[in-house]
């Protein structure tokens, strides 16, 4: 037994120099616990908070908040702040729901369905600038994204003969182009009888074009044609619509912007319900759900 314990001894045996190291360990730990609990031992400094700077601070913190609030909100208020980003919009087009959709802030919207429900119409950007509730700071935020085209400058000559005079370094004004013929086209610079054919032909299918944008879906033109001959016409005029509560399915189904599907459920809707009351009911169908149509809506006649 004796053995075993002094066995035992030599594997716990240490040096005098690791004797040392262990004692200044132990004396490092003891200086830095008599440091701590010096130091959280001692009584805490009272803290002096000075009420009225602090109640001064809160309110101005209060009333920052609440004005950046009332700012931006789609309130009634013309120098509310639009919190949607603002997306190309057509003010001849869409509800008002659909315009705020678009970055148009709501009293904005609501100006340009109330003037065009009075029969007014926007033919350029700078048309949107004359409602009242617009100012000039908010009508150079909105103008690049309205999709109309800038007002030419006025003619000198409003002879038809120079207007169409092909490569006529006499200022031309804009060209109905809702009124034109094919022949017509084709006088104008830029224009051959193949495009001149197709822009008839679209223009037959669609009703008339409302912005210069729509050139680009007739068939074979290129943008680069589009920017070439967008400024020689005005657009927005003489739009052929359709009487969707009287025009029957082949005539509605011919137009462009209307699938089969779609003029089925009109045709559909309005023998169920005797009709249609507001274009914005047509708009509710479940199968125009999540899709922009803000398009179709100029075409679209209740009378």
């Amino acid at each position: 037994m004796r053995r075993v314990f002094e066995k035992l001894l030599s594997y716990v045996e240490i040096s005098n120099f690791e004797r040392g190291g262990l004692m200044a360990l132990l004396f490092s730990l003891l200086l830095v616990s008599a440091y701590y609990y010096y130091k959280n031992s001692r009584a805490a400094e009272p803290l002096y908070i000075d009420e009225t700077a602090l109640a001064a601070f809160r309110k101005q913190v209060d009333s920052t908040f609440a004005k950046e609030k009332e700012d931006y909100t789609y309130g009634d208020k013309p120098n509310a702040k639009v919190v949607m980003p603002v997306r190309l919009f057509n003010p001849n087009a869409g509800t008002a729901s659909a315009l705020q959709n678009k970055g148009v802030p709501r009293y904005i919207a609501q100006a340009i369905v109330k003037y065009r429900n009075a029969g007014g119409k926007f033919r350029y950007k700078s048309d949107l600038a004359k409602l009242y509730v617009i100012d000039e700071q908010r009508y150079y935020t909105l103008e690049p994204y309205i999709d109309l085209p800038v007002k030419p400058k006025r003619v000198v000559s409003d002879s038809k003969e120079e207007i169409f005079k092909k490569d006529s370094v006499v200022a031309r004004r804009p060209i109905d182009i809702n009124t034109v013929s094919a022949s017509d086209l084709e006088k104008l610079s830029g224009i051959g009888s193949f495009y001149a054919q197709k822009i008839t032909e679209y223009l037959d299918k669609l009703g008339g074009f409302v912005s210069s944008e729509q050139l680009n879906e007739v068939f074979g033109m290129r943008p680069e044609s589009v920017d070439q001959i967008s400024s020689y016409f005005e657009y927005g005029e003489n739009i052929k619509q359709k009487h969707t509560n009287s025009a029957g399915f082949k005539d509605l189904v011919a137009h462009p912007y209307l699938t089969y599907n779609e003029v089925k459920a009109i045709v559909n809707y309005r023998e169920q319900h005797d009709g249609f009351h507001s274009v914005s009911e047509i708009m509710t169908l479940h199968i125009f759900k999540g899709k922009d149509t803000s398009r179709l809506i100029p075409y679209l006649d209740l009378n």
